[in-house]
């Protein structure tokens, strides 16, 4: 990682970690929320991917929301941002199982992979 994309990384971990200007963030109980260490070590741990696709991630940017860039998703979204209840997804996955849960996202790729073309 070069130290242009370090410094990236570093920017998208403080903005997804706590930050109390955002309206979201300062509805939840600071025991609810992630730090930017956690944040930090979810990223490593799923080698900066997707949890659920596997894809990879991209940094923040400035600008419009990119579909790739990290996102935190609630695995139960009644519970707050605690670490046992989140994981880092691509954006775009994150508002389609927000919109229709995890199943139609899986239902899509099961049907892709389907009728994936096959390379020779």
């Amino acid at each position: 990682m070069t130290l242009d994309e370090a410094k990236a990384w570093e920017a998208t971990i403080s903005r997804m970690s706590h930050n109390p200007r955002r309206k979201r963030a300062s509805r939840i109980p600071v025991e609810g929320r992630v730090t930017k260490r956690e944040v930090r070590d979810m990223l490593q741990s799923q080698d900066f991917r997707c949890a659920v696709t596997g894809v990879h991630l991209i940094p923040f940017e400035a600008g419009e929301p990119k579909p790739f860039q990290p996102s935190l998703d609630r695995i139960e979204n009644d519970e707050g941002y605690a670490l046992h209840n989140v994981r880092i997804v691509a954006l775009i996955v994150n508002v389609a199982m927000n919109r229709w849960g995890e199943q139609p996202l899986f239902e899509l790729f099961r049907q892709q992979t389907a009728v994936a073309p096959t390379s020779d």
